[in-house]
């Protein structure tokens, strides 16, 4: 049959999309702000109404009826359960208690921030306060950039396990989650925000969130860290030849020099989308411009780079590239590699290994003293 576009009016990203039994409405679910939201289209009206208000929701099946739907349902401070409701999504029931032992974990309280960019328009982002925060008090601030860059930091239970953030919460740290221009969730302008401009206007958005934490009193000025995977390695290799401000940092499977990158790594069409194109003569200058490599007689901040050896979407002459220039400019450096491991870490004593060693080199660097930490 005939095709419609019917995008028009929504601008988020719709995934799992479900019909409802009698075919007049789409149910699907996408990311708005720091959640994941269920939303409506009427066939009939071609209108979209949200379902759920600053909720984390994964979207399963609807009965045959159409007066129930199941679908999981997590938030920052309880893993991930399976509910039943109505399709309004009212009054939800649980129907499952997959980890109860979690109930008796101590967890840093989340709160959702917003703070003006550089240019003036809001920027949002997630606070993990330390586990027994005393308001008036300061902490050190781990900041983590999130990858894609596509992508977006959420409000919710598991984005936590792999950069550790409620391990530094129950150590004594805030931990700030920024969504810079970039970011998905905002709609396609604000995704589109950092096009042939990786390293400008997030990075500013990201620094701009550092500066609002500390003026809400919650950090120390002087014991600032930094850390991120993939897009957000690259925005740890660029924070660090930007700024000496941080204490220490970990770049994750980070792009460092976005030339070598480009004619490295297993997407390199994607990589072009953000920088005018193929590598070129004239787009070169722009590829080396945004590459933290390129600024690395800057770098003072104690770096550890962390990287799987197997490792495609981000090849592994990439931390090889950023180590050798740091160790021959006198920094404190170090770099491991994964074996087995790709573009992220699968097996589990690697990413405890990474949760410890991580915590050890920031703590060693940031705080001056040596990491006690609890299991």
């Amino acid at each position: 049959g005939s095709l419609r576009d019917v995008s028009t009016g929504f601008d988020r990203i719709p995934s799992n999309p479900r019909w409802t039994p009698d075919s007049r409405r789409i149910l699907f679910t996408a990311g708005d702000s720091v959640y994941r939201e269920v939303f409506a289209y009427d066939v009939a009206s071609e209108r979209y109404d949200k379902l759920t208000h600053k909720r984390i929701l994964g979207l399963g099946s609807v009965s045959a009826d159409g007066s129930r739907v199941a679908f999981t349902l997590e938030s920052a401070e309880a893993p991930a359960d399976v509910y039943v409701s109505g399709l309004d999504f009212s009054a939800p029931a649980k129907l499952s208690d997959v980890h109860p032992e979690t109930r008796k974990l101590e967890l840093g309280k989340t709160e959702v921030i917003r703070w003006k960019s550089t240019e003036g328009f809001e920027v949002e982002g997630v606070l993990v306060k330390p586990v027994g925060y005393v308001q008036g008090e300061r902490y050190p601030l781990m900041t983590v950039a999130h990858g894609g860059p596509t992508g977006a930091h959420h409000d919710y239970y598991r984005v936590r396990y792999g950069d550790g953030g409620q391990h530094w919460a129950g150590q004594g740290w805030a931990v700030l989650y920024p969504n810079p221009r970039g970011s998905t969730n905002y709609g396609e302008t604000f995704m589109r925000g950092n096009l042939a401009d990786w390293g400008g206007g997030d990075y500013r958005d990201i620094m701009a969130g550092v500066d609002a934490v500390i003026e809400m009193g919650i950090a120390v000025p002087d014991k600032l860290a930094f850390q991120g995977w993939s897009y957000g390695g690259y925005m740890t290799c660029w924070t660090v030849s930007q700024t000496t401000r941080f204490k220490a940092a970990m770049i994750g499977a980070g792009l460092t020099n976005l030339v070598s990158m480009y004619g490295t790594n297993d997407v390199p069409s994607y990589l072009g989308t953000f920088f005018n194109g193929t590598l070129s003569p004239e787009t070169e200058q722009l590829y080396r411009d945004r590459s933290g490599l390129t600024f690395a007689d800057n770098v003072t901040t104690p770096t550890l780079i962390l990287h799987g050896e197997n490792d495609q979407r981000v090849p592994i002459g990439q931390p090889m590239e950023f180590y050798r220039a740091l160790k021959d400019r006198g920094v404190a450096v170090e770099l491991v590699f994964y074996p087995r491991e790709g573009h992220g870490l699968r097996e589990y004593y690697h990413r405890l290994d990474r949760l410890k060693r991580q915590f050890e080199w920031v703590t060693r660097h940031a705080l001056a003293t040596s990491a006690a930490t609890s299991e």
